[in-house]
């Protein structure tokens, strides 16, 4: 009879064992599942980050500069007026490119991950919106507005771009790391 019980015993414990470890092995397969897709996830988000957002501005606000180191030298040539050059830039280069950042902006906004972007955006649009004014209104009225300052500023933005990018290629790199981490 003692025998018996010592079966019966042994077989509950092997029993509640036996599940103890199915149901530990489930939660440990759920908790990598679940970290998996979130590390996608993320993955994914800060690969549109740089595709669609941050890189595309990093390569047109490096353009913009290329273009005004070129304007620079030619202002210096004197061989045409500097503000028939520095028109013909921003009319056929400057106005294009920043047209193209409000476009991305206005489409892939979504994609920021910093909260204090709204004064730096507001200046960027103020600068970009009063450039186009004032350029468009020299073009096509033939008026002067070059003593109006412009308080807007790229500068801020660009730097906004470059940490921009920066953080999500580091982003990029911590996830994939760690998803090297998983399968070593």
């Amino acid at each position: 009879m003692f025998y018996e019980n010592c079966e019966a015993d042994a077989t509950i414990w092997s029993a509640i064992i036996t599940s103890l470890v199915i149901a530990i092995g489930w939660f440990i397969t759920k908790e990598f599942e679940n970290e998996h897709k979130e590390n996608e996830e993320k993955l994914s988000f800060v690969q549109r980050q740089i595709e669609e957002f941050y890189g595309p501005l990093y390569n047109i606000t490096k353009q913009i500069e290329n273009y005004g180191k070129v304007l620079k030298k030619l202002k210096q040539t004197k061989k045409s007026s500097p503000k028939d050059i520095d028109m013909y830039f921003h009319v056929n280069y400057f106005v294009k490119l920043h047209k193209e950042i409000l476009e991305i902006l206005k489409h892939k906004y979504h994609l920021v991950s910093e909260d204090h972007t709204k004064d730096v955006f507001d200046n960027y649009m103020r600068y970009v919106l009063q450039l186009i004014a004032q350029i468009e209104m020299y073009k096509y009225e033939n008026i002067e507005t070059d003593d109006i300052d412009n308080n807007g500023s790229d500068i801020e933005f660009n730097k906004f771009v470059d940490e921009g990018l920066s953080e999500a290629e580091k982003r990029r790199s911590k996830i994939l790391n760690r998803k090297k981490m998983r399968f070593l």
